[in-house]
């Protein structure tokens, strides 16, 4: 029997390490830093973008 599936967003809280960021390739396939004026050239996904419009890091598109 076949189910429907969507995905499912999760934000975390997290502190900074020392070391270079690095994917676990289970959970997440990427990493990455990028400065606050960066964040209008990227691809989000919509919750994220809503995210970051909700906080002020982005203007409005």
């Amino acid at each position: 029997m076949s189910r429907p599936m969507s995905p499912v967003t999760i934000v975390y809280r997290a502190e900074i390490a020392p070391g270079d960021p690095r994917p676990d390739n289970d959970e997440t396939t990427a990493v990455a830093w990028y400065q606050v004026a960066e964040l209008e050239t990227i691809d989000l996904h919509p919750f994220a973008e809503r995210l970051l419009l909700d906080l002020g890091l982005l203007p409005p598109r």
